[in-house]
Order: structure tokens, then sequence, then C-alpha cells
């Protein structure tokens, strides 16, 4: 264990030294090609995913559209500079440095500010960061887990949520999941009690 803490954290923030790879038995395809072609081995799937998924994972030093651009090169070590200006494309805000004094509030996210720049967490760069490491690693493969299983071969289906109580960063959901009602730290009974039905 202490072997594999060292070398996870010796890489790259919100990186992972050890993934599941291909092999020709038991992940015999890439995950997101198995999804696409709805290969699961199952009835029905409930997938989610919070609302700040990339938050805990991305250094908080992103103040400026070039440490932006730095942190994409060191998580898609692989993108061209064309790919770079297509995540610049697909994930548009200013270009302005992050301010530290603006406030921090949770979005509707469909009018106003979005998660591209603006959370309970985060604003400008230092969340279209966070935004791009939750959106790539878990709520894409979320939605990917609920559409495979949604009239897959077995006749199942699949249903998606999104878990949006601030501050909704990976994780917060799990103790409304495996609290009592009234026996929640930070959420209060009557929103344990709505989760757990």
């Amino acid at each position: 264990m202490n072997a594999s803490a060292g070398v996870s954290q010796s890489g790259t923030w919100g990186t992972w030294a050890f993934l599941p790879v291909t092999d020709p038995n038991f992940i015999q395809d890439r995950p997101s090609k198995a999804l696409a072609e709805r290969k699961v081995n199952g009835l029905n799937h409930l997938a989610g995913h919070n609302a700040l998924e990339g938050e805990s994972w991305v250094p908080p030093i992103i103040n400026t559209i070039d440490d932006f651009v730095d942190y994409l090169r060191r998580i898609f070590p692989n993108f061209s500079n064309n790919d770079i200006a297509k995540v610049l494309l697909y994930y548009p805000t200013s270009n302005a440095s992050t301010n530290a004094n603006a406030p921090l509030f949770a979005t509707e996210g469909n009018f106003g500010p979005t998660t591209l720049n603006q959370s309970s967490i985060s604003t400008g760069q230092q969340e279209r960061a966070s935004a791009v490491y939750g959106e790539t690693t878990l709520i894409c493969p979320s939605y990917w887990l609920a559409e495979a299983y949604s009239d897959n071969r077995y006749g199942g289906q699949g249903w998606k949520y999104q878990f949006s109580i601030p501050n909704a960063e990976h994780g917060a959901d799990g103790e409304l999941y495996f609290s009592y009602p009234d026996d929640s730290s930070y959420y209060n009974g009557n929103a344990v009690s709505t989760f757990a039905c």
C-alpha cells in the first residue's frame, strides 16, 4: 500500500498511477468503446455524479489562461495544439485571470454563470479546469453507463442522476447514502430522509 501511495503521489496531481488496462479476458476493450457498443453484463443500472466532481482533483493554483493551458498539457500529454484549441473552444469562458475575491456560489447551470467559470468552491480558470477534469473522468462516464444499460441486449434500463446539494464535491453524496435521519453532520435530517427514499 505504501508503494502504491508513493508511486501515485509522485505523478501529476489528479492522475492515477494504476488504472484498469485491457486484457484478453476481463477488460477486453476500452470501457468507452465497450459502453458505446452497449456491451454490459447486467440488466439495469443507476448512474450518478456530483455537480462538482473535479474540484478535489485539480491543483488550486490555476489562475491564468496560461496556467489552464499548462494544466491541460499535463493531464492530457498526448494532446496536440489543435486538441488544446478544441478544449478552449468547447469550454468557453473569459480568458481573464481568476479573481481571488470573486463571490463563491452554486449556479443554476443552464443560464447566467455556469460551471465553466463559477461554483460554490472556485471561479475563473480554476473552475474551468475543474469542469474539464470532472467531465472527462467522472461525469461523462456516468452518462455512458446509463446509456449502455438503456435498451441493452438484456432489455434493461439505465437511469442517471446528478447530486447538486452544495458543496457537491466528489464523495459528498456518501453521507446521504449511508446516514440515518438526523445522523448527518452536514445535511439536515430532511435531506437525509428524502435522499434515502
